[in-house]
């Protein structure tokens, strides 16, 4: 399931999700829309933090190349659309259906989204919505931080009564406790019964991988409080 992102200078993807998609690192300049096709529309995620999901239909459009979305999970079965998302440590999880390519999707998922269950409830929505099986569905989770650099003690104290997250939170030798996100989305994957090798994992900590030359490849604003952003794109 973990694998390792492919780099083409400032842009990288996940070469085991088969639609085609892209993430931004922290070094990419701002022609990389170049990458898209002029000919199409994009929906871009405002996260909520919720488990707000919004369906767009064939009765979406604008005049506006991009219509912003405050939501947590988009899902569409237009062809035309890609959606695209900022974000920094929180996970980007994109879904497809690539047996009869009914729909593509796109979750954000922090903290507040994983505890909604926002991944869950966007794969269900999207099965019910566009009568698609579960197991026909492939999920890509792109870079997000990860248990070795997320200590939070306000967010393990919050949930240390939550049975769902405590098989997520982990204390080490010095008592320090660290949150498993990333685990808890998959967990949620599972049980919505998406099978574990349709499943690809970035496996690159926006917090703490690096490039060659020891600089950060992602923005993290768990790592330096910064306003900068990467982005993704699921086309």
């Amino acid at each position: 399931m973990l694998s390792r992102l492919e780099f083409d200078g400032e842009i990288c993807w996940l070469k085991n999700f088969p639609r085609r998609h892209f993430f931004t690192t922290a070094r990419t300049k701002k022609d990389f829309w170049k990458r898209e096709p002029a000919s199409i529309d994009t929906a871009l995620i405002i996260p909520k933090h919720s488990d707000i999901i919004v369906s767009i239909s064939q009765r979406w459009r604008e005049e506006y190349r991009e219509k912003s979305f405050g939501c947590d999970g988009v899902i569409t079965s237009l062809r035309n659309l890609s959606l695209a998302l900022y974000a920094a440590d929180c996970l980007p999880i994109m879904m497809s259906d690539e047996v009869n390519r009914k729909f593509k999707g796109l979750i954000h998922a922090g903290w507040r989204g994983t505890d909604f269950e926002v991944a869950r409830k966007t794969v269900e929505a999207a099965i019910v919505e566009f009568n698609v099986k579960p197991e026909d569905i492939f999920v890509g989770i792109g870079p997000g931080i990860h248990k070795c650099c997320y200590s939070n003690p306000n967010i393990a104290k919050k949930f240390a009564e939550d049975r769902r997250w405590q098989p997520h939170i982990s204390r080490n030798n010095l008592g320090i406790e660290y949150i498993d996100i990333l685990d808890f989305n998959i967990k949620q994957l599972l049980d919505a019964k998406i099978k574990p090798d349709h499943i690809a994992i970035a496996a690159e900590c926006t917090y703490c991988s690096k490039d060659k030359d020891k600089n950060p490849i992602f923005y993290s604003h768990y790592r330096s409080n910064d306003k900068g952003r990467n982005k993704i794109v699921l086309l």
